[in-house]
């Protein structure tokens, strides 16, 4: 499916990217997900609707439902996936985007995460705890942080997850909820993106900037930008960052922070996020519109 360009390719500044399709569901987006080993992209609307597109942008399925869609989260195979509703639940979906079970929380939900080949998901609440779930529905761990997490991401390689709070807290915990570190913060984090090995953490710090941390959780400096850094998103190895600004603004930038290329929207971005190898990037807007974007 190719799609309708959009006009703000007309304002990229630097080396331009090459539009390769765009989709736009029946409502507006609430959130999409890439699966990065097969490409599949999955997207959540405000009318309840369950869609997945190919890496072509190709409509493979579809459904319908009365769910109040907060975050979705897809495993990299494109072959399970879990979604956080309105009314504090938690759902688990195969691929062909039926419904496994779904499960009441305690709380409300705030972050939700997938292990890379669908094995497992968390969800962290508004209570401070992080629960863990197996695809039988089963809790194998639950662990309690100082802070409410509002970003969560599984390790590639490891079974650890990569935790932070809106403020205040950066961590690392086993998968049996130990923690590995813990480091204070001291600024507000809009987004997380962390490299496959977990060795390089980027945060978008709103007015700090891009902010760069090891996998020991040691500062590593700051990617200075214009506008207010409210989103981040990373490939595999630390080729290429994605960035997004709360002024509109869609900024790729090269490992040592340098700007490769950038562009103005003039609606709010949902969510933007750049390919395991960082060869392309995806563009949701709250309108609905999906659009790839080729490096």
């Amino acid at each position: 499916m190719t799609g309708s360009v959009p006009e703000w390719l007309q304002t990229i500044v630097g080396r331009r990217p090459e539009f390769r399709w765009s989709y736009s569901p029946e409502a507006p987006l609430v959130d999409f997900a890439l699966a990065r080993e097969t490409g599949d992209v999955l997207i959540a609307d405000q009318a309840g609707g369950l869609t997945r597109l190919d890496r072509q942008g190709r409509l493979t399925a579809i459904i319908r439902t009365n769910r109040d869609f907060q975050a979705i989260a897809f495993s990299d195979t494109g072959e399970d996936g879990v979604a956080l509703f309105a009314e504090d639940q938690i759902g688990w979906f195969d691929r062909q985007l039926q419904f496994r079970w779904t499960k009441s929380l305690s709380d409300e939900p705030m972050a939700l995460a997938m292990t890379p080949y669908g094995q497992h998901a968390a969800v962290a609440l508004a209570s401070g705890e992080t629960l863990i779930f197996a695809a039988d529905q089963k809790r194998v761990s639950r662990f309690v942080a100082r802070r409410p997490l509002k970003h969560l991401c599984f390790l590639d390689d490891a079974p650890e997850l990569l935790v932070a709070a809106e403020y205040g807290l950066l961590a690392k915990y086993s998968f049996d909820g130990n923690p590995a570190w813990m480091e204070t913060l001291w600024s507000t984090v809009g987004g997380m993106a962390v490299t496959g090995d977990g060795k390089s953490i980027f945060l978008a710090g709103f007015n700090l900037g891009l902010q760069v941390f090891d996998g020991e959780g040691q500062s590593r400096g700051v990617f200075a930008m214009e506008g207010t850094n409210g989103q981040v998103s990373c490939s595999v190895e630390p080729h290429s960052v994605l960035a997004t600004t709360l002024e509109g603004g869609l900024i790729c930038l090269a490992a040592n922070g340098n700007v490769r290329w950038s562009a103005t929207i003039s609606e709010p971005i949902q969510r933007a996020v750049v390919s395991p190898l960082g060869d392309y990037v995806l563009v949701g807007l709250a309108s609905g519109q999906i659009v790839r974007l080729d490096q």
